[in-house]
């Protein structure tokens, strides 16, 4: 399967988009957090020793590759929130209002015009409810961060990156209503989302550190594994639609089209330095 991935190699940065074959070897070769299971023990390093590596390991510098405790990130007991992540949440509930204005705003002058000149003749005339049309007033929290120091093995040799998993839970009151178009004698209508939850583990890796600003060379940003997801309809039809079965379809489309994007093999990466 040929993907979408920005590569960082050395010194060098390449600033184009290249497409590399994303088998698992490759995976590797590109960055150690890629596969699930990618450190070579899960046992915390012996004091004043590395971790010995396992014969499936590539060889990579196994005394900077992550040493996770016993218990993933993606398996933090409910309720729990990490310091840092606690941290990090006050800064996310104080710009949530600015993120949800600016997606609104992103829907109606962007998305809008795009779908609308996409849709059968019939359907053109189809519009987001500009009064329903909000991420909520609950801000996505995230719940454990880790943070570790990784080499990533490349052409010119290795680099060192900075890898930092997130698990995130977004329990949405959001609302984004899509109006039909408006047939003389009828109410209006139309259908809409009104609630929404997502749960998953984020991964952002800063590559290629080095010693100037901005000290790293790009950013890559994936998901190992699609993210839980469950859906909430209003408006026309939404009993069919909330029923179990048509909700799992619906869900799954969602999460075909977040794993286009994210799920490995597929990645966002930026180039910067």
């Amino acid at each position: 399967m040929w993907v979408p991935c920005a590569c960082f190699d050395g010194q060098h940065a390449d600033k184009s988009t290249e497409y590399l074959n994303a088998d698992p070897a490759a995976l590797w070769e590109s960055s150690p957090t890629l596969l699930e299971n990618s450190t070579p023990s899960r046992k915390q390093r012996p004091a004043g020793g590395d971790i010995p590596a396992s014969p499936a390991a590539l060889p990579v510098n196994i005394s900077r590759t992550r040493c996770v405790s016993e218990g993933s990130i993606a398996s933090t007991p409910q309720g729990y929130t990490g310091e840092v992540a606690g941290a990090l949440n006050q800064i996310v509930d104080h710009l949530w209002p600015r993120i949800s204005n600016y997606t609104t705003h992103m829907l109606l002058t962007e998305v809008q015009p795009q779908m609308q000149a996409n849709l059968p003749k019939l359907l053109d005339d189809m519009s987001f409810h500009p009064d329903k049309c909000h991420l909520g007033s609950n801000p996505l929290e995230f719940r454990k961060i880790r943070i570790d120091r990784e080499q990533q093995k490349t052409a010119v040799g290795g680099i060192d990156n900075l890898a930092i998993q997130a698990r995130f839970e977004w329990d949405a009151d959001c609302n984004i209503f899509l109006r039909f178009p408006k047939v003389p004698g009828l109410p209006e209508a139309g259908l809409g989302i009104q609630g929404l939850s997502i749960h998953g583990v984020l991964i952002l890796e800063l590559v290629g550190l080095f010693n100037k600003p901005p000290f790293f060379e790009g950013v890559r940003i994936f998901m190992n594994k699609a993210p839980d997801i469950d859906v909430k309809f209003e408006g026309a039809a939404e009993g069919l639609l909330n029923f179990s079965w048509v909700r799992e379809k619906i869900e799954g489309l969602v999460e075909e089209s977040i794993a286009g994007l994210l799920v490995l093999p597929n990645r966002f990466g930026y180039a910067i330095a």
